[in-house]
Protein backbone atom coordinates (compact mmCIF):
# COMPACT_ATOMS: atom_id res chain seq x y z
CA UNK A 1 0.00 0.00 0.00
CA UNK A 2 1.53 3.30 -1.08
CA UNK A 3 1.16 6.34 1.13
CA UNK A 4 3.34 8.65 -0.96
CA UNK A 5 4.96 8.96 -4.38
CA UNK A 6 8.24 7.09 -4.87
CA UNK A 7 11.16 8.57 -6.81
CA UNK A 8 13.65 6.03 -8.14
CA UNK A 9 16.29 8.54 -9.32
CA UNK A 10 19.70 6.94 -8.65
CA UNK A 11 17.98 3.84 -7.24
CA UNK A 12 17.92 0.35 -8.70
CA UNK A 13 14.64 -1.32 -9.56
CA UNK A 14 14.87 -4.87 -8.16
CA UNK A 15 16.01 -7.35 -10.81
CA UNK A 16 13.87 -9.98 -9.06
CA UNK A 17 10.80 -7.98 -10.18
CA UNK A 18 12.24 -7.23 -13.62
CA UNK A 19 12.77 -10.93 -14.40
CA UNK A 20 10.51 -12.72 -11.97
CA UNK A 21 6.84 -13.42 -11.57
CA UNK A 22 4.80 -10.92 -9.58
CA UNK A 23 1.78 -12.47 -7.87
CA UNK A 24 1.14 -9.84 -5.20
CA UNK A 25 -0.78 -6.61 -4.77
CA UNK A 26 0.22 -2.98 -5.18
CA UNK A 27 -2.38 -0.49 -4.00
CA UNK A 28 -1.13 2.79 -5.42
CA UNK A 29 -3.74 5.01 -3.74
CA UNK A 30 -3.32 7.52 -6.58
CA UNK A 31 0.45 7.80 -6.10
CA UNK A 32 3.25 7.69 -8.67
CA UNK A 33 6.46 5.78 -9.30
CA UNK A 34 8.84 8.36 -10.84
CA UNK A 35 12.12 8.06 -12.75
CA UNK A 36 12.64 4.33 -13.16
CA UNK A 37 15.45 3.27 -15.48
CA UNK A 38 15.87 -0.42 -16.40
CA UNK A 39 18.36 -2.19 -18.64
CA UNK A 40 17.83 -5.74 -19.88
CA UNK A 41 21.16 -7.38 -20.70
CA UNK A 42 20.36 -11.12 -20.70
CA UNK A 43 18.12 -11.31 -23.74
CA UNK A 44 17.55 -15.03 -24.16
CA UNK A 45 14.36 -16.72 -22.96
CA UNK A 46 13.23 -14.06 -20.51
CA UNK A 47 10.12 -12.07 -19.74
CA UNK A 48 11.15 -8.57 -18.81
CA UNK A 49 9.89 -5.08 -18.05
CA UNK A 50 9.14 -3.44 -14.71
CA UNK A 51 7.85 -6.94 -13.98
CA UNK A 52 8.92 -10.09 -15.78
CA UNK A 53 5.47 -11.61 -15.54
CA UNK A 54 2.25 -10.48 -13.91
CA UNK A 55 0.56 -13.72 -12.82
CA UNK A 56 -3.12 -14.53 -12.50
CA UNK A 57 -3.13 -13.31 -8.88
CA UNK A 58 -1.33 -10.00 -9.55
CA UNK A 59 -3.32 -6.91 -8.59
CA UNK A 60 -2.11 -3.37 -9.33
CA UNK A 61 -4.47 -0.47 -8.74
CA UNK A 62 -4.51 3.33 -8.82
CA UNK A 63 -0.84 3.76 -9.75
CA UNK A 64 0.84 6.14 -12.19
CA UNK A 65 4.21 5.41 -13.81
CA UNK A 66 6.08 8.52 -14.89
CA UNK A 67 9.42 8.83 -16.68
CA UNK A 68 10.08 5.12 -17.04
CA UNK A 69 12.82 4.01 -19.47
CA UNK A 70 13.41 0.37 -20.40
CA UNK A 71 16.44 -0.45 -22.55
CA UNK A 72 16.85 -3.78 -24.31
CA UNK A 73 20.63 -3.73 -24.49
CA UNK A 74 22.72 -5.34 -27.19
CA UNK A 75 25.11 -8.17 -26.67
CA UNK A 76 23.01 -11.28 -26.40
CA UNK A 77 20.89 -13.01 -28.99
CA UNK A 78 17.23 -12.21 -28.46
CA UNK A 79 15.33 -15.50 -28.60
CA UNK A 80 12.32 -16.81 -26.72
CA UNK A 81 11.99 -13.46 -24.96
CA UNK A 82 9.05 -11.18 -24.28
CA UNK A 83 9.41 -7.48 -23.41
CA UNK A 84 7.17 -4.60 -22.46
CA UNK A 85 7.54 -1.44 -20.41
CA UNK A 86 5.19 -2.77 -17.73
CA UNK A 87 5.77 -6.52 -18.13
CA UNK A 88 7.08 -9.15 -20.50
CA UNK A 89 3.94 -11.19 -19.93
CA UNK A 90 0.55 -10.40 -18.37
CA UNK A 91 -1.89 -13.15 -17.39
CA UNK A 92 -5.45 -12.58 -18.59
CA UNK A 93 -6.54 -12.90 -14.94
CA UNK A 94 -4.17 -10.21 -13.63
CA UNK A 95 -6.15 -7.24 -12.30
CA UNK A 96 -4.84 -3.88 -13.47
CA UNK A 97 -7.19 -1.01 -12.62
CA UNK A 98 -6.41 2.67 -12.64
CA UNK A 99 -2.85 2.06 -13.87
CA UNK A 100 -1.54 4.95 -15.98
CA UNK A 101 1.71 5.33 -17.87
CA UNK A 102 2.23 9.10 -17.95
CA UNK A 103 5.54 8.88 -19.82
CA UNK A 104 7.68 5.97 -20.89
CA UNK A 105 10.42 5.03 -23.35
CA UNK A 106 11.18 1.60 -24.76
CA UNK A 107 14.72 1.73 -26.13
CA UNK A 108 16.12 -0.99 -28.40
CA UNK A 109 19.91 -1.13 -28.72
CA UNK A 110 21.23 -1.46 -32.26
CA UNK A 111 23.66 -4.07 -30.93
CA UNK A 112 20.85 -6.57 -30.26
CA UNK A 113 20.80 -9.68 -32.39
CA UNK A 114 17.27 -10.71 -33.32
CA UNK A 115 18.31 -13.92 -35.06
CA UNK A 116 14.91 -15.61 -34.85
CA UNK A 117 11.23 -14.69 -34.87
CA UNK A 118 10.91 -16.23 -31.40
CA UNK A 119 10.40 -13.01 -29.39
CA UNK A 120 7.66 -10.47 -28.68
CA UNK A 121 7.90 -6.79 -27.88
CA UNK A 122 5.01 -4.60 -26.82
CA UNK A 123 4.83 -1.05 -25.57
CA UNK A 124 2.99 -2.10 -22.38
CA UNK A 125 3.44 -5.88 -22.45
CA UNK A 126 4.97 -8.39 -24.83
CA UNK A 127 2.51 -11.25 -24.25
CA UNK A 128 -1.03 -10.84 -23.00
CA UNK A 129 -3.06 -7.67 -23.08
CA UNK A 130 -4.14 -4.82 -20.87
CA UNK A 131 -6.45 -1.84 -21.16
CA UNK A 132 -3.59 0.48 -20.18
CA UNK A 133 -3.23 3.44 -22.53
CA UNK A 134 0.08 3.18 -24.40
CA UNK A 135 -0.03 6.54 -26.21
CA UNK A 136 2.51 8.09 -23.83
CA UNK A 137 5.14 5.42 -24.55
CA UNK A 138 7.71 5.98 -27.27
CA UNK A 139 9.91 3.33 -28.86
CA UNK A 140 13.22 4.16 -30.43
CA UNK A 141 16.53 2.70 -31.52
CA UNK A 142 19.67 3.61 -29.58
CA UNK A 143 23.28 2.45 -29.50
CA UNK A 144 26.18 2.72 -31.92
CA UNK A 145 24.12 2.43 -35.12
CA UNK A 146 20.46 3.33 -34.46
CA UNK A 147 19.98 4.04 -38.17
CA UNK A 148 20.26 0.28 -38.82
CA UNK A 149 17.13 -0.46 -36.76
CA UNK A 150 13.67 0.06 -38.20
CA UNK A 151 10.96 0.07 -35.57
CA UNK A 152 7.29 -0.17 -36.46
CA UNK A 153 4.65 0.30 -33.78
CA UNK A 154 1.10 -0.89 -34.43
CA UNK A 155 -1.06 -0.39 -31.38
CA UNK A 156 0.81 -2.07 -28.52
CA UNK A 157 2.87 -4.29 -30.88
CA UNK A 158 6.46 -3.45 -31.78
CA UNK A 159 8.18 -4.90 -34.86
CA UNK A 160 11.95 -4.62 -35.23
CA UNK A 161 13.92 -5.01 -38.46
CA UNK A 162 17.65 -4.57 -38.98
CA UNK A 163 18.85 -2.90 -42.16
CA UNK A 164 22.23 -3.75 -43.64
CA UNK A 165 24.09 -1.67 -46.20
Amino acid sequence: VLHDDLDFTDKNWPTSLMHGSFAGTIQGNGHTFHNISLTQTNNSKVNSGLFGQLTETAVISDLTLENVAFTIEGGSRVAGASYGLLAGSVSEKAQLTGVTIASGKLLIDSGCYFGTDDFTIGLVCGMGSTSIDFTNITCEAVGDAPETVVITVTGNDVTVEFVTA
